[in-house]
């Protein structure tokens, strides 16, 4: 399991994993990780190339593809 060293650690290792995380979805992740608990993310599945609520939380970006 990754460890993260602070908020902005996490956001650096979500960017190198390829994606675009905001500050609150970093944040999350952090808390998480160091309660060892999980995440449960729920709402509408987006669309493959759709823009949106994924772009202002956490989405993939094609850069791992290249």
């Amino acid at each position: 399991m990754t460890s993260f060293d602070s908020i902005e650690d996490t956001a650096q290792k979500l960017e190198d994993a390829g994606y675009i995380p905001s500050r609150e979805i970093a944040t999350v992740v952090f808390l998480a990780a160091a309660a060892q608990k999980p995440i449960l993310v729920e709402g509408p599945a987006q669309p493959s190339g759709s823009r949106g609520a994924a772009t202002q939380g956490c989405c993939r970006t094609n850069r791992a593809a290249h």
